[in-house]
């Protein structure tokens, strides 16, 4: 958004704001379409939500420990490249 407030016309600005809402919209859009279908991944995710919960704190503790330390950037390069 803040890149649509700096953009030369008022156009790109629209069609950049259109975009950012475009990708929180068709989510929620593609989970009503396909609600029957999700409901098997959705079964998963609640059978197994304890271990999805600490192997998400786990990746959160280690990411906040390679900033802590100073070596997040070295390992962010290995998707960037």
């Amino acid at each position: 958004m803040l890149l649509a407030s700096n953009v030369d016309t008022l156009y790109q600005g629209m069609g950049l704001l259109f975009v950012f809402s475009m990708g929180l919209a068709i989510p929620f859009f593609l989970t009503a379409l396909l609600w029957n279908r999700l409901q098997t991944a959705f079964g998963f995710i609640k059978r197994n939500l304890p271990r999805i919960q600490v192997a998400s704190g786990l990746l959160l503790i280690l990411v906040g420990l390679l900033m802590v330390f100073d070596r997040f950037g070295s390992y962010a390069r290995i998707f960037l490249d």
